[in-house]
């Protein structure tokens, strides 16, 4: 087959896995996260206690074009994934030679496919943010490196480079690996090691700091909660020893979220000669992160998607190392991924089909039922205002009743707690939702005078019990 009708394939495969993921995002609920990330965009501010800002300066602009709605919290990732697949294009025609556009396609498709980037990339979440700002950067930056290495002057793509980088930053604190790998390029790198003297070099630098201003000063005026809970508080409790039981479940999530299919790539990453810039930077950053995230995994719980910077450019670096044979496996792969995941968000959580508990499946399901309960037993009680156990069943909650007033009374720190005024609710009574994975325990009860259990909320699908939401008429209320 010539390379016209393979193309031919590979957009069909593409627009397809296209359409998927627009099934996705379409017909399943607002995540639990995507609901948190809601409340901020109706609480604009220059910082967050868990993220920078961006998602929800993005956000805001949605919610008033669109209202309280799925379409508003949605319609940014479908926006942020179409610039993604402009920027590998751009990355394609730059780097592909005469095929260019096969390379673009299959692009596309690891785009499309890959589990970790569709987990990333296809609620409202910052990661969708930080892949859009991520590999733009990296784009720009190999431009210009490319372009210094040939002769050529001109400093565009540097300023670029270092704009994107800063977004990156001001989507997810993680983009750093990128800005250090970007670094360490420059620093080990005997043709690029003479921009240390150029001082277009260091004002791009500048440029990138500089968009961290805001995240800066939030920090400075709420005494640097937001980093001390992404470098220490966001771990939990961590193990004292290394659980080296953890190694082997960690790699095997990554073969899995990136595909088995790809790991010849993956070995020509590690192990190649290629000396490209492209190749070395993802290879920096890839190293990088894994460095920190692999070791951190055994002695805490690490959330795969934590590790995202680790895959940032491997999209681009890959799709020119296969063929199109390989690129439509990890589209049936790819496809295979999408189609459980629409079952799992929009019909029923597949771990409920097995009775094993999934807290992130459960709580994307039962929340009109749920809301409905809590406004007939505020029309029955004295409730001064509402509250969830947790974040994310507060978070629900509050977007399933379109009240942004109801609270969190997690005992540790949240961003509630920056919008929650305690003392002003002293003595006030409350309904109080918990579930089995956040129970309603003698911690919240001793901050009430009084707590009633009312009937619980049974949440089905198919037959199978995906959740019950415990309400609580809780009286006379007492700040910590």
């Amino acid at each position: 087959m010539g390379e016209g009708g393979w193309n031919r394939i590979l957009l069909g495969a593409a627009l397809m896995l296209f359409a998927l993921k627009l099934i996705l995002m379409l017909a399943s609920p607002v995540t639990q996260d995507e609901a948190y990330y809601f409340l901020w965009s109706l609480n604009l501010s220059l910082s967050y206690f868990d993220h920078p800002p961006l998602s929800a300066w993005v956000l805001w602009p949605s919610v008033q074009l669109f209202g309280w709605s799925t379409l508003a919290v949605r319609a940014p990732v479908v926006l942020s994934s179409l610039a993604t697949l402009w920027v590998l294009f751009l990355w394609a025609r730059r780097r592909g030679g005469d095929a260019w556009l096969q390379q673009f396609l299959i692009s596309a498709i690891l785009f499309l496919s890959l589990p970790v980037i569709l987990a990333a990339n296809s609620a409202a979440l910052p990661d969708h943010l930080l892949l859009l700002f991520g590999i733009a950067s990296a784009h720009f930056f190999l431009v210009f490196f490319e372009d210094h290495e040939a002769g050529k002057t001109g400093y565009r793509s540097l300023y670029l480079g270092a704009l994107c980088l800063g977004l990156a930053a001001l989507s997810k604190y993680n983009a750093v690996f990128l800005g250090l790998g970007v670094a360490a390029l420059v620093i080990f790198s005997a043709r690029l090691r003479p921009l240390l003297g150029n001082p277009h070099l260091w004002l791009a630098a500048l440029l990138a700091l500089a968009i961290q201003a805001p995240v800066v000063v939030w920090n400075l005026t709420e005494n640097f909660a937001s980093y001390g809970f992404v470098l220490s508080g966001r771990h939990g409790l961590m193990q004292s020893r290394a659980d080296f039981a953890a190694l082997l479940p960690s790699i095997l999530t990554t073969i899995f979220i990136l595909s088995p299919l790809l790991l010849p790539a993956l070995w020509r990453l590690v192990f190649g000669g290629d000396t490209a810039p492209a190749r070395r930077l993802a290879l920096i950053v890839f190293l990088l992160s894994s460095a920190v995230m692999l070791p951190l995994s055994l002695f805490t719980l690490v959330l795969f998607h934590w590790n995202l910077a680790a895959y940032l450019l491997l999209v681009p670096l890959f799709a020119a190392w296969i063929g199109p044979r390989l690129a439509l496996a990890q589209a049936a792969y790819g496809a295979i991924f999408l189609i459980a995941a629409i079952v799992n968000f929009a019909f029923v959580p597949l771990t409920a089909i097995f009775s094993v508990p999934d807290r992130f499946s459960a709580h994307s399901y039962g929340w009109a039922e749920v809301a409905e309960a809590a406004r007939t037993q505020f029309a029955e009680s004295n409730v001064d205002f509402f509250a969830g156990t947790s974040y994310p069943l507060a978070s629900q909650l509050a977007f399933a009743q379109r009240d942004p007033s109801v609270t969190s009374l997690y005992p540790g720190m949240d961003q509630f707690d920056f919008w929650f005024d305690a003392e002003a609710h002293r003595g006030r009574s409350a309904i109080v939702i918990a579930d089995r994975f956040n129970s309603f325990s003698e911690r919240y009860a001793e901050r009430f005078d009084k707590v009633t259990e009312l009937e619980p909320v049974e949440i089905t699908r198919f037959g199978y019990r995906v959740n019950t939401i415990r309400i609580f008429f809780a009286e006379g209320f007492r700040p910590d």
